[in-house]
């Protein structure tokens, strides 16, 4: 069955960890590659190849005038190849060596990087939300208050504020970070009865801060649909033509403000069933991940990466007239070159032939 494969690549019981809070070394680890059964590696390269596109687009294609939505599309899509390199780099350490590259110390470090990464992208998405809610909903307050300065000044804040929060595992008031054998990874311990009371709470906190993130997401996603349809019923006419410098910055900016709704949709199809589930785990004090909840939600939430350079391409024209030129460049240089190897074999005298009266 497809969900159960999925689910032993992407989470293991932490039952089954290697890196044990005693610093005991747990089961023998099979290190031989087996890529029938590692899916999470494979979906590791082509997020990492799929974002890395998406960042080189994003550079070529950046324009003063496209301003904060800009800003924040990159910004996610750096932050997801960030996520997903760490994860990469924590699988191949891990089966290069047979876990011994992931100490205890070693192993802590990277799940604390790549877990906040995770945590932080919903932050982004959220800023992202709530910018162009303030710019459909109450455009004067948004033209006259938020600036570039002030967006990235609010995101360097809730990066250092998710790095604080989940430095816990290190004071002790939180279950240590994990190493995950299959996955030959480390990550944040999301079982809820495997340590004391104050990891429990913990997850709660955390459980209960991402599912109001999602509610508000929602609720100015709801509110930009509402207010655009409502002017539409207004003033139905078609406005007053402008420029086409103006046109063409108004659809540039329309572009990125697509991609911030449907990115806001994939953050609540692919968080959401995660954080209820780690709510629900909370509640009945499950000590281990090994259920079927546990795959399904784990397996979306790694979808995130992986989906939104698909959003950036179906909602941004210029995106995609990007790659298609990109495309048709590649086929000209190959037919360029192939006529000048065809030129030089005429030239020497091997590609033709001369007739004489």
């Amino acid at each position: 069955m497809t969900v159960l494969n999925a689910s032993d690549a992407l989470i293991n019981s932490t039952n089954e960890s290697s890196s044990l809070p005693n610093g005991q070394s747990g089961p023998e680890i099979d290190c031989i590659l087996d890529l029938s059964k590692a899916e999470l590696p494979i979906l590791l390269i082509l997020c990492l190849v799929f974002n890395s596109f998406s960042i080189i687009i994003l550079v070529k294609i950046r324009s003063d005038i496209l301003g904060i939505d800009y800003l924040l599309v990159l910004t996610l899509a750096v932050n997801d190849f960030v996520t997903m390199a760490l994860f990469t780099v924590m699988w191949i350490g891990g089966w290069i060596r047979c876990k011994n590259i992931m100490d205890v110390h070693l192993c802590s470090f990277f799940g604390w990087l790549a877990t906040t990464m995770v945590i932080w992208s919903a932050w982004v998405v959220i800023i992202m939300a709530g910018c162009r809610y303030l710019a459909t909903v109450k455009p004067l307050y948004y033209r006259s208050s938020v600036t570039r300065g002030n967006v990235i000044i609010v995101l360097v804040f809730t990066l250092f504020f998710t790095l604080l929060q989940l430095m816990l595992p290190f004071t002790g008031l939180a279950a240590p970070y994990v190493f995950y054998d299959e996955n030959r990874i480390c990550a944040y311990n999301f079982s809820a009865g495997i340590a004391g009371f104050s990891h429990r709470i913990i997850l709660g906190v955390l459980a209960t801060e991402g599912l109001l993130a999602t509610i508000v997401i929602m609720y100015f996603n709801i509110s930009i649909i509402y207010v655009l349809r409502r002017v539409n019923v207004v003033r139905p006419e078609p406005a007053l033509a402008r420029p086409d410098m103006t046109s063409n910055n108004q659809t540039k900016r329309t572009a990125f403000a697509n991609v911030t709704k449907v990115v806001s949709a994939v953050y609540c199809i692919c968080y959401a069933p995660f954080l209820v589930r780690l709510l629900y785990d909370v509640i009945d004090n499950t000590p281990h991940q090994n259920d079927l909840r546990h795959s399904i939600s784990m397996t979306l939430l790694f979808m995130s990466p992986l989906l939104n350079p698909m959003v950036y391409v179906a909602c941004n024209r210029r995106y995609r007239e990007y790659i298609v030129q990109t495309c048709k460049n590649m086929c000209k240089c190959g037919n360029k070159n192939k006529g000048n190897e065809t030129t030089g074999n005429d030239a020497s005298g091997y590609g033709t032939q001369t007739t004489r009266a």
